[in-house]
């Protein structure tokens, strides 16, 4: 969660822990999942690291169920459109 991803490029206790945990999951075949990714830099470091998915406001604030429909629709025309500046 975001307590995890919050200042992982920078706290080293952190990057332990999440060096472990995505070594861990990739050890056993499971996808990795983090969630509060709330900026490029926490995705850049996390994809680094070799996380595969990430939830967050980096990714997209909460929205409706029409607007998540709409991004859906805008995702699958444009995958860097989820990507938010």
């Amino acid at each position: 969660d975001r307590s995890f991803v919050t200042n992982a490029p920078t706290d080293p206790a952190i990057q332990t822990t999440l060096r472990s945990g995505l070594q861990m999951a990739r050890d056993l075949s499971i996808r990795s999942w983090a969630e509060g990714v709330e900026s490029h830099e926490d995705w850049d470091f996390l994809q680094g690291l070799g996380c595969d998915l990430a939830q967050g406001y980096f990714i997209a604030k909460p929205m409706s169920a029409d607007a998540y429909l709409q991004w859906m629709s805008d995702l699958a025309t444009d995958p860097t459109s989820i990507f938010i500046a």
